[in-house]
């Protein structure tokens, strides 16, 4: 079996998005939420950071704009009725995907070694898809998110160099 398999888990994603939420956002994280929201069927934002060294791949982090307005208000700090802008959508959640990564990475160092991450990109639209290309491999899991939404996060690596 595959020595990435055995350290990029779902139970090490939820961990990640858990520990970087409620400490950082101030939002609650259930892994075993039934959460009905239709990520898929809506303007979604997608925040993605790289990462390489014994393994090259990205994590994703993908919600709906009205989960990314809030982890935004949250993170920032905003007041209920004060304007959200793209970019601060943009900003909060390229930061929040980093800081998820960087949660992975403090997990998995002793397997994995370092991972050196990029840049995080976000992006938003309706009906996003990843694919995948030949030896890559994806771990995908959900959470729910404050007992209203549901976010996906997925790592997509290539197994071993």
């Amino acid at each position: 079996m595959s020595t990435t398999l055995n350290v990029f888990t779902a139970d090490v994603l939820r961990e990640a998005v858990n520990q970087v939420f409620t400490s950082m956002i101030f939002m609650s994280v259930d892994p075993t939420a039934p959460i009905n929201e239709p990520v898929t069927q809506q303007t979604s934002v997608m925040a993605s950071v790289s990462f390489m060294g014994n393994f090259e791949g990205s994590l994703t982090l993908r919600c709906s704009m009205a989960c990314a307005k809030a982890v935004t208000a949250n993170l920032l700090g905003f007041e209920e009725d004060e304007p959200i802008e793209q970019s601060d959508i943009a900003d909060a959640m390229g930061e929040v995907s980093n800081m998820v990564l960087g949660s992975v990475k403090s997990a998995t160092y002793d397997k994995v070694g370092e991972l050196i991450a990029s840049a995080p990109t976000v992006f938003s639209g309706d009906h996003m898809e990843h694919h995948l290309r030949a030896g890559e491999v994806r771990l995908s899991t959900t959470v729910g998110v404050d007992d209203t939404y549901c976010m996906e996060v997925h790592v997509v690596y290539i197994d071993g160099k």
